[in-house]
């Protein structure tokens, strides 16, 4: 008969932080978890929270700030539309036909999920 899944800890919040070296220049960080394959030990995600830090405001240039949240490495920022990414999130600027860069963010989200 088949197992079905059994609760073995507490949620855990799992957090990272990137900065930016150049524009452009894509990061990865990554965290390990140790799941023990044998016994069948798997990973819920309960939420995703994204807190992408906003663009650079430059005058007359459009600016992005893009994040994502993947089970396995990448070469590029994934979206939510491709294999194992879990979330996606990104900021831009739309300012080519502008002289200035004024433009603000408002970003409200849970850090805890609900029960």
């Amino acid at each position: 008969m088949t197992k079905g899944v059994s609760v073995t800890s507490a949620i855990i919040t799992i957090s990272g932080n990137t900065d930016e070296v150049a524009p452009g220049v894509m990061l990865e960080e990554q965290v390990p978890l140790q799941l023990d394959i044998l016994n069948r030990e798997v990973l819920l995600v309960y939420a995703i929270d994204l807190n992408v830090t906003g663009p650079d405001a430059i005058a007359a240039a459009d600016t992005a700030t893009a994040m994502s949240l993947s089970s396995t490495t990448r070469t590029t920022v994934g979206n939510i539309g491709d294999t194992n990414v879990f979330g996606a999130s990104i900021k831009q600027i739309r300012a080519a036909g502008f002289v200035d860069g004024g433009v603000g963010f408002t970003e409200i989200s849970p850090e805890t999920p609900t029960s």
